[in-house]
């Protein structure tokens, strides 16, 4: 029987494993996760090392004594009353989108039934396995399969707004937490720092802007130079070295040229005033507001799509993250604001 402090025991463990690991990768040593990092590379093209060590080292962070226990303190966690087994239907936009998901439905004592995408079932099972060699009371409670589901209890699916569609009409009949499209903004006052422009930029181009936790659109004070903004960028890590990326990078850049669509040519971005949240990969937009009345009215009208913001202002109506911590999220970051302890404790 996995009791909780058995599974908080197990999840520490895995964290002290994948930290020490990763270092031993950043000091030029050849482990056997180097090697699975490099395999999810050859199955998807968007997960290079970077990305993927990036991804590693955050969800290692969650793993720690002191971040779970908090965490189980929080909710009171014990053991379920009923053990259930929870359909995850993961995605594969950014490396272990659904990692979250899988720590979540485990520490609250129940079974996972995972559905792997085809663009990332390579990197969990490995560390579901690692997590049965520290105990192998796991292996009873985690199926990773890229099979059609069988039996479960209730359903978390990861999706866009097409597919959620669908995952309403399949499993709408079962408990269920089913995701939409959702994307980042950046709100500048134009007082930002040099540091804090930088930082900003990884919150764009980090998983080259795949991730619903990327900036896909600024919010900027009328008369704001963009130019001006883009010179603190001058130097930092180019997206188009990655052909995938300039793939999309030309092709966007192209449909603007011969429609004669204004926008900004950084070389590696097209930037482009638009009232749309969501922007094409490698393509970021803008919008200029008046007053900051402008800005909550687009913040609330939008809220329902909007992950996260990223800004220097304090006091705000709405929760906020400094530059550069988008891609950071801590254990209690759930998804779409809502509380996934909560509706598995509810089961």
């Amino acid at each position: 029987m996995l009791l909780i402090s058995d599974r908080i025991e197990s999840f520490i463990n895995l964290g002290d494993w994948l930290r020490a690991d990763l270092e031993q990768i950043r000091s030029g040593k050849n482990t056997p996760l180097l090697k699975v990092i490099d395999r999810a590379g050859q199955e998807n093209g968007w997960f290079t090392q970077d990305s993927v060590m990036s991804s590693l080292a955050s969800i290692a962070e969650w793993m720690t004594d002191q971040t779970l226990n908090r965490w189980s303190k929080d909710y009171y966690l014990s053991e379920p009353t009923h053990m259930k087994t929870v359909a995850v239907i993961m995605a594969g936009n950014i490396p272990l989108v659904n990692f979250h998901d899988f720590l979540s439905v485990l520490i609250t004592g129940h079974r996972i039934l995972g559905k792997l995408s085809s663009q990332d079932k390579v990197l969990l099972p490995f560390l579901a396995q690692k997590l049965i060699e520290f105990n192998p009371e796991w292996k009873a409670r985690i199926d990773l399969t890229e099979e059609r589901l069988g039996d479960f209890d209730a359903v978390i699916a990861t999706g866009s707004d097409n597919s959620a569609r669908y995952f309403e009409y399949y499993f709408g009949k079962y408990p269920h937490i089913i995701r939409k499209n959702r994307h980042s903004l950046a709100i500048l006052t134009g007082k930002e720092n040099p540091t804090e422009m930088k930082l900003l930029y990884s919150d764009i181009f980090q998983y080259y802007g795949l991730g619903c936790r990327n900036v896909s659109m600024l919010l900027v004070p009328e008369g704001y130079s963009m130019p001006a903004l883009f010179d603190q960028w001058e130097g930092l890590a180019d997206p188009t070295l990655h052909h995938k990326y300039k793939n999309n990078y030309d092709y966007y850049r192209s449909i603007y040229l011969v429609n004669s669509q204004p926008f900004y040519d950084t070389g590696y971005v097209s930037v482009k005033k638009s009232e749309d949240l969501a922007s094409p990969l490698s393509v970021l937009h803008y919008l200029e507001y008046a007053d900051i009345e402008y800005v909550n009215n687009f913040v609330k009208a939008n809220q329902s799509h909007i992950q996260c913001i990223v800004t220097t202002l304090v006091n705000t109506e709405y929760p906020t993250l400094r530059p550069g911590n988008s891609q950071c999220p801590t254990i209690t970051d759930y998804p779409d604001g809502v509380d996934i302890i909560q509706f598995l404790l509810a089961l």
